[in-house]
């Protein structure tokens, strides 16, 4: 038997199930890499995450070819290029990582039928989540529209059900042509920005793993909030593309744990925010409407703002709210920003400019490393309180204390908005209060206390006109 493994977002070797299963084949295996044209168009281009995928990509074709195994790199529809390989190799079978986003699933149903016609076996597995959608359920067998008892259930399963992490496996490769690209053309650019990027291969984010379970994640509880300190794993880009799986994460911790029981809190913590990200994994399968809509139903005919200064001034940091717009300017240099501050950037956004969620969600995801359609979705319905177990309407970040309280003395801010350097401690939070530098830092471009009235009004008027026409 051959068989081919279908790379996604699981550019890694170690704990892949379905490379595994690929690498049993008695005749070999090949692996491929698609970039999806439709995805790119929907994009609008190379984003600074094709820029992250592709030095991951340089650096799993290179580990590959170490173990005799060539990654061959197309691009096109997956329904068309994958028949079309597996009839140039003679493959048996297909294996992949399942994916739960809307469009993956219906790409993966498209590709299934291909194969099948064919009489190509098909065998996918999971290792993108700990436990997918059909695994968490209510008692009656349903979606959990609320996180707590999601992470209840959850973190029960975990607890009854260990998973267990694949080891390595021995690879066979087979002959493969060789004049399939070194790299698709479609994630090359002689534009693209310069970015400090993470480590791109999955040993580089091993060691982030194990550098924050040894130093960091004891202290994780407290300091998560705090974007002035490296409090966090930084290792949402890693997930993202699978340099690590959500399993390798959680049995680390655990182990972490075991070696020293004052990392308890904080790895409870840290495992809970893996489960956040499956949560929104979940909502997004069990209801594919929500990438175009407001989850409920009452906040669908909210009235947005037509505000492209407004808009401008948020996405280059130039909002005159020193928090906001350190987050935007770490967001535009690094591709990153850390969740706290994602929270209140996406808050001043819709809350306080009164722009559509959407415009916001669609900005992330063009700038962010780690922009992923559910987390991304679930994060910004959660800021504008339109999806499940939102934020309340009301609850509207007051952006100034907000620095104050998670950036007490000014760090983070100075470091991002160096207009701000000569203000001291949290001074830096309320630069109208000081007579302004030279060079200028701008007036704010909203008054919070009026637009936090305005905002209220407008979600009472959506709740009230969804009652009365009773849809």
């Amino acid at each position: 038997m051959r068989s081919l493994h279908w790379f996604r977002n699981d550019l890694r070797l170690r704990d892949n199930p379905a490379l595994a299963d690929s690498a049993r084949a008695s005749g070999g295996l090949a692996a491929i890499f698609i970039v999806d044209s439709k995805l790119m168009a929907a994009s609008g281009g190379e984003t600074p995450r094709h820029q992250f995928l592709r030095a991951i990509l340089e650096s799993l074709q290179s580990e590959l070819q170490e173990r005799g195994v060539t990654l061959i790199f197309k691009s096109g529809q997956p329904s068309k290029v994958i028949p079309k390989i597996c009839s140039e190799y003679k493959i048996d079978q297909v294996t992949w990582t399942e994916d739960y986003s809307p469009y993956s699933i219906h790409r993966d149903d498209q590709v299934t039928e291909a194969l099948r016609d064919r009489a190509i076996q098909v065998r996918t597995h999971k290792s993108r989540v700990v436990f997918d959608y059909r695994e968490i359920l209510t008692q009656d067998g349903r979606p959990f529209s609320v996180y707590t008892p999601y992470w209840k259930r959850w973190y029960a399963r975990l607890e009854e059900q260990a998973p267990k992490a694949k080891p390595l496996p021995r690879l066979k490769g087979l002959p493969v042509s060789q004049d399939s690209p070194k790299q698709p053309s479609l994630l090359a650019s002689a534009h693209a920005s310069a970015l400090d990027l993470p480590s791109s291969n999955e040993k580089g984010a091993a060691r982030r793993l194990d550098q924050f379970l040894e130093r960091t994640v004891g202290l994780y509880a407290a300091d998560r909030d705090r974007p002035d300190l490296d409090g966090t794993s930084r290792l949402s880009p890693a997930l993202r593309f699978g340099l690590l799986s959500p399993r390798q994460c959680v049995l680390r911790a655990l182990d972490a744990v075991r070696d020293d029981s004052s990392r308890q809190e904080g790895a409870t913590k840290w495992i809970n925010e893996i489960a956040w990200r499956e949560f929104y994994a979940a909502v997004l399968a069990s209801h594919p409407s929500a990438s175009r809509r407001s989850i409920q139903p009452a906040y669908r005919k909210i009235e947005w703002n037509d505000d492209p200064n407004g808009l401008k001034a948020w996405q280059e940091g130039m909002t005159g709210y020193p928090i906001v717009d350190a987050g935007m300017r770490q967001l535009l240099r690094t591709g990153w920003m850390h969740n706290r501050v994602r929270m209140i950037v996406a808050s001043f956004l819709v809350k306080d400019l009164l722009i559509d969620w959407r415009i916001g969600e669609r900005h992330f995801f063009n700038h962010l490393l780690d922009g992923d359609p559910a987390s991304n979705n679930g994060g910004w319905q959660w800021a504008a309180s339109t999806g499940h177990d939102a934020a309340p309407y009301f609850r509207i970040f007051n952006p100034t204390r907000q620095g104050e309280r998670f950036d007490p003395n000014g760090d983070y801010v100075r470091h991002w908005v160096p207009e701000l350097e000569a203000l001291a401690g949290s001074a830096a939070h309320r630069p109208w209060e000081t007579p302004l530098m030279a060079g200028g830092y701008p007036e704010r471009i909203v008054d919070h206390a009026e637009r936090r009235t305005l905002a209220l009004d407008r979600y009472k008027a959506a709740r009230e006109a969804h009652k009365a026409i009773g849809t």
